[in-house]
């Protein structure tokens, strides 16, 4: 038996974003932003507190089921 997809508890941030704002072939899109504390071992910076990841979509749903 298959196990059911693995939800992340990190938290995400979906908003609406226009691909090429200036242009002919402007898209709307949407952005969806996960926050995630660091792992041990990645390279870190002064006063950082968490790693930001970015997916640019045009799929509709659930912005959880995105794992950037």
């Amino acid at each position: 038996m298959a196990s059911p997809p693995r939800r992340s508890p990190a938290p995400t941030s979906p908003t609406a974003y226009t691909c090429f704002a200036h242009t002919r072939d402007a898209i709307e899109v949407r952005l969806v932003v996960r926050r995630v504390r660091p792992t041990p071992g990645s390279q870190l910076a002064l006063f950082t507190d968490f790693d930001y990841h970015a997916v640019v979509t045009d799929r509709a749903g659930d912005s959880g089921r995105y794992q950037p």
